[in-house]
């Protein structure tokens, strides 16, 4: 047998093994068998390849596909310019097809009218057109004769116009030599001292009047302030009255305030004994709550209810109840489970329910007794009771049951009557649950089991209520020993049903069963299986809670008397307010009277003080009136002439401009005349001008008749020629739509090429990052197995090195480190009595002098060191399989003598890579490529496998 090793080089980084192969199971590649070496080549794709092979066809493939998207593209923007080079064609056909049309049009109406003429051309039409043309001819002449009388209407009114504005000037002129006149005696009368007289006595008349005004205020004022002050004193009495009342409303709002901050007092006192009451409920609550989470419940139901079931007297109304509750979705939500929550754990713990185990039979009558005992409880019933008995008959029951859809009385009495016991079955008929595939876990038993239960509680109207009976009744009427003592099991049969046995250890009826010994009964009181008591923890947490609520409404209500006292305190705050508002508000308005009083005295004062000045004033006044007037008499006297002069120039004056008002009228009149004859001059000249349009037009028409035949000669070739021309746009147009519609198809057709490449272009140039961003994970790769690679190929040359000083009996001599023969070790050096490889590893060994001096050669701290490792490699190499990585490499075995190893992987390997394999396969000191390194290369593999756990085991060919 020989020892192969065999070394891998991966893409990235180099790993070894070692495999033990029979030498006769061993080729080289030319056929023949070599004892010292075997070659085995294997030729595979690396992943750094892989990728960059994908990345290579993957840009390969974009620039493909880039390059048809540029000719689709230009392929696109030709077919683009076709497209509008030949819709714009087509827009000019189409504009010249309409002009061409309307052309046709136009034609056709004339040709119409032209026709139309022809027919109407006849003698007598031509003779009555000439007859009218002589009518007008005389009207016109009539017409005329009114136009030139108009005319000659206007100009005669325009004459009076021009008379009456020469009156209205000369009469202006008159006004103008007056008004000097009257301007002139009156100066002359203005400087005379008449005037002047006159003008004292109007000043004299004036004081006087005034005189006597404000002697007549003064009395009025007098008056007013008296009654003024009467006001005012009545305002002061007033004001004092209000100051008093307000005085004793503000006593009265600051008792009211005082009596209302101590009720706000009390009642927070109240509301803050009553939250510490609360709160320490609330705790308790919580802490129940905690454990009761962890338990199922089931549903509460109403007191009645369960009275009238114990009866067996259960009321239509409670059955409706109950039936009601029962499908109302926010009570059980039937389509919910019931608010079935079990421990989701369950989901996890198959169960098969035609093979119930006892322990399972046990969980689930421990689980269906936990909720039985909950209703009992609520209806103050004793507990059932569960025994090893009661599970095993339960367990019986249901494997011997042959029934699928009912209870299986035959078998149920056997096993009575085998166990000395009576009881009563509830089934559960989730037959068709299992059918469903729906019963294989513990939850779904248990939600089966707990299903059954709530239904036969809220919906046993069916069965007269007797399910529900048996799991709250303890069989009162019934002939037992003990009343008090009901044995519970359950179990599930072959068909999926869940079978609650409730037992009871004497026979339910000894006429039936004389036979039996109930002396003997197998169910005692002695080996009892507790049964949680999630009942008295509901029960408790129900009664906390429902305390809690009660003292929850009682803090409500005084929380609502504590704010109803601080909203009364804060009212009454308001109106202490309020009530120191109104008394400043009276003592101002007491203050501001008895002010107002004060000044309307004093005016009064004064005002009868002014009046005897006033008195003094009117006679004073009155004295100069009379001296005022006398003088003016006898100044009147003197200048009675001026003063007749300038009355009568005052009245020519006026005579003046009556004349010039009257001749304004009789402007007015004839220019309004004027116009109308204008307008009238208007009216017949339009009259005229009408009659001479008709005339036009009937000579038009005479003419047209006339010459009827050769214009609708001319019309008819016009419009056939038109029509020619339309045919030919058409055709032309036709032609254009044609290229059109070619020039479209072209341009889909090159959109959709583009569109298809695009779409495949970037679909590859997704691939194309793929790939790029693979590449990268490899090179990545690559380069952290490249550095474990060299971390291997160091502790490699450590432990080749550290085998070496003791194989080679490497050691300090005169400074230098040298091997058994006294050989110089090339790169090594010594410091502080140690050994240093070239690489800084330092090893600690006796000095060949010391061991010379020694009858028994001592264990060098190294050469432990040395045999632990020799220890673990030995341990290594019995564990060892060889694995041959897939990888892209060439794999050349070797012998103990040389170690091959040839890369042949396409992606890139670093020259230091390369470089510091070679030297991982000679061992540095002499260049000996001896067994040592060998075996050392191969411990070193065996690491390198173990750490990546990416080889196979594989036979050498």
């Amino acid at each position: 047998m020989k020892k192969v090793l065999t070394v891998s080089a991966l893409s990235l980084a180099t790993f070894s093994a070692v495999q033990t192969a029979k030498a006769d199971e061993t080729q080289t590649n030319s056929g023949q068998t070599d004892d010292r070496s075997t070659q085995v080549q294997q030729q595979q794709v690396s992943p750094v390849d892989q990728a960059q092979s994908k990345v290579t066809e993957a840009q390969t493939n974009v620039n493909v596909k880039q390059n048809e998207v540029n000719q689709a593209q230009a392929k696109v923007d030709q077919a683009q310019v076709n497209l509008e080079t030949t819709q714009n064609e087509y827009n000019d056909a189409a504009n010249k097809e309409q002009q061409v049309a309307n052309d046709v049009n136009q034609a056709k109406q004339a040709q119409q009218e032209a026709e139309k003429t022809a027919e109407n051309a006849t003698s007598e039409n031509i003779q009555s057109t000439k007859d009218d043309i002589n009518q007008t001819q005389q009207q016109i002449t009539d017409q005329q004769t009114q136009v030139d009388q108009a005319q000659s209407d206007y100009n005669a009114s325009q004459k009076v116009v021009e008379d009456e504005q020469n009156k209205v000037n000369d009469a202006q002129a008159v006004v103008d030599q007056a008004q000097t006149k009257v301007d002139q005696a009156q100066d002359i009368v203005d400087n005379s001292s008449a005037k002047d007289a006159q003008d004292k006595v109007d000043q004299a008349q004036a004081n006087l009047q005034q005189a006597e005004q404000d002697k007549q205020n003064v009395e009025q004022q007098i008056s007013n302030t008296e009654q003024e002050i009467n006001s005012n004193q009545n305002k002061v009495n007033d004001a004092q009255a209000a100051v008093d009342q307000t005085k004793s409303d503000l006593n009265t709002a600051n008792e009211r305030v005082d009596q209302a901050k101590t009720n706000v007092d009390n009642a927070n006192k109240a509301v803050s004994t009553q939250q510490n009451k609360v709160n320490d409920l609330q705790s308790k609550v919580d802490s129940l709550k905690d454990q009761v989470d962890n338990v199922v419940i089931v549903p509460q139901m109403p007191e009645n209810a369960m009275k009238e079931i114990l009866a067996n007297n259960v009321s239509a109304e409670t059955a409706k109840t109950l039936q009601d509750m029962y499908m109302d979705p926010k009570t059980f939500n039937i389509n919910n489970d019931y608010l079935y929550h079990g421990p989701q754990s369950d989901k996890n713990r198959p169960a098969d329910y035609a093979n119930l185990t006892y322990d399972q039979a046990k969980e689930l009558t421990l689980f269906a007794a936990d909720l039985v005992n909950q209703y009992r409880s609520q209806a103050g019933l004793p507990p059932v009771k569960v025994n090893e008995d009661s599970i095993l008959y339960a367990l019986e029951a249901g494997q011997k049951s042959n029934v699928k859809n009912y209870h299986d009385t035959k078998v149920l009495q056997t096993i009575m009557k085998e166990h000395n016991v009576s009881s009563y079955e509830n089934l559960h008929k989730s037959y068709m649950t299992a059918e469903l595939g729906s019963m294989n876990t513990m939850y779904d038993l248990k939600k089966a089991t707990y299903l059954g239960i709530v239904g036969m509680m809220f919906n046993d109207a069916g069965s007269n209520w007797g399910h529900a009976y048996t799991i709250l009744s303890s069989h009162e009427n019934d002939d037992f020993e003990n009343k008090d003592n009901t044995f519970l099991g359950v179990s599930t049969d072959k068909f999926g049903n869940v079978h609650y046995e409730f037992i009871y250890p004497i026979t339910l009826y000894k006429d039936q069963f004389a036979d039996l010994n109930t002396k003997d009964s197998q169910f005692s009181q002695q080996n009892l299986i507790d049964i949680p008591d999630n009942a008295a923890t509901i029960k408790e947490y129900n009664d906390q809670k429902n305390k809690l609520a009660t003292e929850n409404a009682t803090l409500d209500n005084l929380r609502s008397v504590a704010q109803k006292a601080e909203q009364s305190y804060a009212v009454q705050l308001n109106s202490q307010k309020d009530a120191q508002i109104k008394v400043e508000q009276a003592q101002t308005a007491l203050a501001q009277a008895k002010d107002a009083l004060v000044r309307s005295q004093a005016h009064l004062a004064k005002l009868k003080q002014d009046q005897q000045a006033t008195v003094n004033k009117v006679a004073v006044a009155t004295q100069n009136l009379e001296q005022a007037q006398n003088a003016l008499k006898t100044v009147e006297v003197e200048f009675k002439s001026e003063l007749e002069k300038l009355a009568q120039a005052k009245e020519e004056l006026n005579t003046a401009k009556n004349q010039l008002a009257q001749a304004k009228t009789n402007l007015s009149q004839a220019v309004a005349t004027s116009e109308d004859k204008k307008t009238e001059l208007e009216k017949q000249i339009t009259k005229l001008n009408n009659l001479k349009a008709q005339l036009v037009q009937k000579q038009a028409q005479l003419e047209s008749y006339e010459k009827a035949g050769v214009n609708l000669a001319k019309a008819n070739e016009n419009y056939a020629a038109k029509q020619a021309e339309h045919v030919t746009a058409k055709q032309a147009l036709t032609f254009k739509a044609t290229k059109l519609d070619q020039a479209k198809a072209e341009y889909e057709t090159a959109k959709a090429v583009l569109d298809k490449t695009t779409d495949e272009l970037i679909q590859l140039q997704s691939e194309l990052t793929q790939a790029q961003n693979d590449l990268a994970q490899a090179l990545k790769e690559r380069s952290e197995e490249e550095q474990r690679r060299r971390e291997q190929e160091k502790e490699l040359q450590r432990v080749e090195n550290e085998l070496a000083v003791k194989d080679k009996g490497y050691h300090e001599h005169n400074g230098q480190v040298v091997d058994q023969n006294g050989k110089q070790v090339s790169g090594w050096t010594t410091k502080n009595d140690k050994l240093v490889d070239p690489a800084g590893n330092e090893f600690t060994v006796v000095s060949k002098e010391a061991s010379n001096d020694t009858t028994e050669t001592p264990t060098t701290s190294f050469e432990k060191n040395a045999q632990d490792s020799a220890a673990k490699k030995a341990e290594l190499e019995k564990k060892a399989q060889v694995a041959v990585p897939q990888a892209s490499e060439k794999v050349t075995a070797i012998t103990r003598d040389k170690v091959v190893a040839q890369v042949t992987a396409t992606s890139v390997v670093s020259e230091t890579s390369k470089d510091e394999q070679k030297q991982g396969n000679t061992l540095p000191q002499t260049g000996d490529k001896s067994e040592m390194g060998l075996v050392s290369l191969g411990f070193t593999m065996i690491l390198g496998m173990l750490g990546v756990n990416i080889f196979r085991k594989k036979r050498v060919k």
